[in-house]
This record gives structure tokens, C-alpha cells and sequence, in this order.
């Protein structure tokens, strides 16, 4: 009988704190999927760049701070500010751009899959409109189709 008490009241919760800590340790958390308790609004970039382009109070009001959804994206460049030369002084963010668009992510490892050329479809909050480029801001990203990633250390 003193055998089950210790059990129950030592070793099980040991056990139960393990497993639980097994289970948690192992998500990986550059790996997260955005949950909605509705689905982000899905808006064409060339929709979104022209009432920018015509006016951006306007825009401003309608578009920021909302999510959406940003179908097969075509990725022209992954962008690291530090490694722009004029642009040393700004802190060294990375970005996928796409014409007037930059889409920074919510976790920068996730860049390290996608590069030039990949279609991608993007989740991000609207952030604004500043020096003739929209930003979108804690995006996540979902590979349609690809290519072939750069060597390591290239970019």
C-alpha cells in the first residue's frame, strides 16, 4: 500500500511533467501556421498598389492593420538592409520584395527556404505606405512553386 502512495504521489507526477515537457520542447515555434478565428481577406497586390498610388489616406484607412491573404506572389528578391551599402545604418531587417512591395516576416528562418524566382502565397498585416513602397509586416509564407535555392553563405 505504501508502494502505491509514493507512485501516485512522487513518480507519476514526474512522469507526467517528462512527457509534458517532451511534447512542448519539440515544437519548433520558426515553423507556425497563422490561426484565424476568421480567415484573412485575400486582395490582389495590383489592387492594393493602385489605391495606394491614387490615395494613400484613403488606403491608409481602409487596408492597415488588417491581414490578408497575398496570392502566388513572385518573389523578385530577398532583401538584407545591412547588406545594402547605403543602407548601413537602418537595423539589419530582411525582406522579400516584389516590385512596390516589401513583406517582412514574422520569423526571419523562414526566408531561408524561399528564394529569387519562388511563387509564394504570403499572409501579412498591411503596414503602410512609406518612400513609394508598401510594407506588409509578420508575414508568413507558403511555397507554390520554386526553384533552386542559392548556395549557402551567397546571400
Amino acid at each position: 500500500m505504501l508502494g502505491k502512495n509514493i507512485f501516485r504521489t512522487t513518480c507519476l507526477p514526474v512522469i507526467v511533467l517528462l512527457v509534458s515537457v517532451g511534447v512542448v520542447g519539440c515544437n519548433n515555434p520558426t515553423c507556425t501556421l497563422p490561426a484565424f478565428q476568421e480567415g484573412p481577406g485575400i486582395i490582389a497586390l495590383d489592387q492594393l498598389l493602385q489605391d495606394y498610388q491614387a490615395d494613400p489616406q484613403r488606403a491608409a484607412t481602409i487596408y492597415e492593420g488588417n491581414i490578408y491573404l497575398f496570392p502566388e506572389v513572385l518573389v523578385d528578391q530577398i532583401f538584407n538592409l545591412r547588406t545594402l551599402q547605403t543602407e548601413e545604418y537602418l537595423k539589419g531587417e530582411m525582406f522579400v520584395s516584389h516590385g512596390k512591395m516589401k513583406f517582412f516576416p514574422k520569423y526571419i528562418y523562414d526566408l531561408d527556404h524561399i528564394a529569387s524566382g519562388f511563387v509564394v502565397d504570403i499572409v501579412g498585416e498591411v503596414r503602410g505606405w512609406n518612400y513609394g513602397f508598401c510594407s506588409i509586416v509578420d508575414c508568413t509564407y507558403c511555397i507554390v512553386r520554386g526553384g533552386e535555392l542559392p548556395p549557402p553563405g551567397s546571400y
